[in-house]
């Protein structure tokens, strides 16, 4: 009975040890959401998409330059 207490002992201690060898796990932030960016809509077919892939023809905006053309007849 002794030699069991004295292992259980022994595994505890040296369970603490390792553990306070380890270094703390650091606390990650989830990373934060990208900004907000304004949609425009398409001049030609009316679709809405975030204005830095959207193309200008002056005051007009298109999602592709096939719609440009089409929107300068």
């Amino acid at each position: 009975m002794g030699k069991l207490f004295l292992f259980i002992l022994l595994g505890t201690l040296a369970y603490l040890l390792l553990k306070r060898g380890q270094a703390p796990k650091a606390k990650h932030s989830p990373p934060a959401p990208p900004a907000a960016e304004p949609m425009v809509q398409c001049a030609q077919c009316r679709v809405h998409l975030p204005l830095s892939e959207s193309i200008a023809d002056g005051d007009r905006r298109y999602c592709c330059e096939e719609h440009r053309a089409l929107g300068r007849r």
